[in-house]
């Protein structure tokens, strides 16, 4: 047994670790695209009881121009999602007119891509809290996702779930009299989980966390009656991944840059609730 075991350490000893370097012609020029993009939304939400409740959401996205790619305007993606929702806490102070309350979210979405991708699938958790101080109501949402991926990939460029947390501000004003509110967000998301590489001197050709989105909206929610709005909004999200090729071969790194998007997105939602 000592015998064998000494056998074995002498060779991974002498058997060369797997190396990556960068190759000779790499390309690390960041790439930047403009894109405007139409998305239509519609979801429906069922309350069982005060604190549970149950929704369904489609949403539907197609690009009329993209800077960076050949043809302009396609069909982007869609999201079917599935979520349940529980308020475990909720606070009214009728003499200071303020309103407080904590909400859990858990859903699943089924993301398509066109054209000829795998589809995804993305599991979430978000922990919400508002408040209402008069006409405005203040509220912050913390949401982990995970983006599998369904097809193969290579873990040294990108992980099969790809994990981020999302940060979003929403500040939404009731106007007295008026079936119409203004809202308007802003929202961070970060990377947790990209995949590192280092050479046979173990410096770090890449790697480590990064900032991967900023959304910001403004639109209007209608209230046609009590189950029923639209809403109609306009948002610019700047978005960037790290976009990396290892040869199989040559085990060399020959593409390395972030991918940046600017994106203007013009949305139409049907809400349905009850």
């Amino acid at each position: 047994m000592k015998k064998t075991l000494g056998l074995f350490f002498a060779l991974c000893l002498v058997l060369p670790a797997q190396a990556y370097e960068l190759s000779d012609d790499i390309d690390t020029a960041n790439k930047t695209a403009n894109v405007v993009e139409l998305r239509q939304l519609a979801s429906a939400t069922f309350a069982l009881g005060k604190q549970w409740e149950i929704g369904v959401c489609e949403d539907i996205r197609e690009v009329v121009y993209n800077s960076g790619a050949t043809p302009s305007a396609y069909f982007s993606k869609s999201y079917t999602s599935v979520e349940a929702g529980w308020k475990f806490f909720s606070y009214t102070d009728t003499y200071n007119n303020y309103k407080y309350s904590l909400k859990l979210n858990a859903g699943y979405t089924l993301r398509y891509l066109h054209p000829k991708q795998a589809l995804r699938h993305r599991p979430y958790v978000s922990l919400s809290g508002s408040a209402n101080f008069g006409p405005v109501k203040l509220t912050l949402r913390e949401r982990f996702l995970a983006d599998c991926r369904t097809d193969s990939v290579n873990e040294l460029e990108q992980p099969k779930c790809a994990m981020e947390l999302r940060h979003r501000l929403t500040a939404s004003f009731r106007i007295p009299g008026k079936t119409y509110r203004p809202f308007t967000f802003i929202e961070l998301a970060n990377t947790l989980n990209q995949p590192s590489c280092f050479n046979t001197s173990g410096v770090r050709l890449y790697g480590g966390q990064y900032l991967c989105a900023v959304r910001a909206k403004a639109g209007i929610e209608w209230k046609i009656s009590a189950q029923h709005a639209l809403i109609f909004s306009y948002g610019y999200h700047f978005s960037q991944s790290r976009e990396v090729n290892i040869t199989r071969k040559s085990q060399e790194i020959n593409r390395l840059y972030m991918e940046q998007t600017h994106r203007h997105v013009i949305s139409v939602a049907y809400e349905f609730g009850m």
